[in-house]
């Protein structure tokens, strides 16, 4: 399963580059990385669905801009979805 994470950043965050380099040296990290800094619409709903309609993944993985994700979050995430039945997981 191929993983692709989403980080919308309409707002220039300062923590983005920490953000994506927790993201990069995650265990397992997703296959694809989109960030997306302007959206058609502003705002980060508007940044979200760009970031979707341009991935190439089987999941879909949203990460705020300002969030450092653990270092086992998208192998729990990939764990998860070995469940046949799952549709969506949310974490926080």
């Amino acid at each position: 399963m191929r993983l692709t994470a989403i980080v919308p950043a309409t707002d220039e965050p300062a923590e983005l580059r920490r953000c994506l380099a927790a993201i990069r040296k995650a265990e397992n990290p997703p296959e694809e990385l989109i960030v997306v800094e302007t959206a058609a619409r502003p705002g980060p709903a508007a940044a979200r669905n760009e970031g979707a309609a341009r991935a190439d993944g089987d999941v879909v993985v949203f990460v705020d801009a300002d969030v450092l994700p653990r270092a086992d979050a998208f192998t729990r995430i990939r764990e998860a979805f070995a469940d046949p039945d799952l549709v969506a997981v949310f974490g926080s």
